[in-house]
């Protein structure tokens, strides 16, 4: 067949042999693809933009919203649809391991795997039953099954310890985690504002050039830790041989020993149950601190380094479980 054969046809079957135009559908759905390739490359070009603090700010919006439609979705038993939608997000949650911290990135998985368990569990009960049927099995079947029970054995009971650890991490955004000998610094916008956790850390140097909302640190030992003004309240537990250097408006240190603190707080510092540790006056230094302080609002900071109260001791007696380090000890400036 030769192309020039079209121009001696009738025009009747010259209009046969031309494609037919696409139906008023095809155009719909592919003005649709086009649209959401579009929408895609613009948010991909806007996240290039934004700093890591917005990149995760704008995460969690937008995974608090995913999540409230999968939920919604679930009750009204549209588990297809939130099939449709848990793997978008999980798309989502996969292309934000680039810039969330490990912490945030493990609750947002967690989060998006109990939905993804629901729906499984949905798919199985919309499933049909297999029909019941009794089944001869052999002394053989029998006697592996019993041995395979016997052998099995549970792991032991979380301590309470163990428990409150968990559930108190749960409560915060980000942090540091179960890490050895490491150096972690974060800074500026990342702590601006959120609430930070540093849990089951040993041997390591942690440096918060910042002002977050909370500090939690527990379960950690043999770490300096350096940290901007906190807004609200610093809390420890079971912290051993550190160097702490952090200004708040609350302190509380629960069960920890031969550790150093060098704080700012705008009331009164409250151990409990801590033996051997020493307190002396913040002096952290970095550039962009006296910012971080009115970010804070603490100004004024320089306020109460040596005024202690020990709930294990209410004797008149000055406690035994604290004391004032040395100036000759002190190190003169963190940094």
């Amino acid at each position: 067949f030769h192309p020039t054969a079209l121009a001696v046809l009738p025009p009747s079957s010259a209009m046969s042999a031309t494609p037919a135009p696409p139906s008023a559908i095809e155009n719909i759905s592919r003005r649709d693809a086009e649209r959401k390739t579009e929408v895609e490359r613009r948010r991909r070009e806007d996240e290039v933009d934004l700093a890591p603090g917005e990149q995760a700010d704008r995460f969690g919006a937008t995974f608090g919203t995913e999540t409230a439609a999968l939920e919604a979705l679930l009750l009204r038993g549209a588990v297809e649809e939130a099939a449709g939608r848990a793997s978008a997000l999980q798309d989502l949650v996969n292309q934000a391991a680039l810039y969330l911290p490990a912490y945030c990135l493990r609750q947002a998985q967690g989060s998006l795997d109990s939905f993804l368990a629901r729906i499984r569990a949905k798919r199985d009960e919309a499933a049909p039953k297999k029909k019941f049927a009794f089944k001869a099995r052999s002394k053989k079947e029998a006697a592996v099954e019993k041995d395979a029970t016997d052998d099995k054995v549970e792991a032991p009971p979380a301590t309470d310890g163990q428990h409150k650890r968990s559930t108190k991490f749960d409560l915060v955004q980000c942090g540091f985690h179960d890490l050895v000998g490491q150096k972690l610094t974060e800074r500026g916008d990342r702590l601006s504002g959120t609430d930070w956790a540093l849990g089951n850390l040993s041997g390591c140097t942690v440096a918060l050039l910042g002002s977050p909302s909370t500090l939690h640190i527990t379960g950690v030992r043999d770490c300096v830790v350096l940290c901007g003004p906190v807004a609200t309240s610093v809390f420890l537990d079971d912290c051993k041989g550190c160097k702490v250097v952090v200004a708040c408006r609350q302190f509380r240190a629960h069960r920890s020993e031969d550790t150093d603190f060098y704080v700012d707080v705008a009331s009164k510092a409250i151990i409990e149950d801590c033996v051997r540790v020493r307190f002396a006056p913040y002096n952290l230094s970095y550039p962009g601190l006296d910012g971080h302080f009115k970010e804070a609002r603490m100004e004024g900071h320089g306020q109460t380094w040596n005024g202690i109260n020990d709930f294990n001791w209410l004797a008149d007696v000055p406690s035994p479980n604290w004391s004032m380090i040395p100036e000759d000890e002190r190190v003169p400036t963190w940094n």
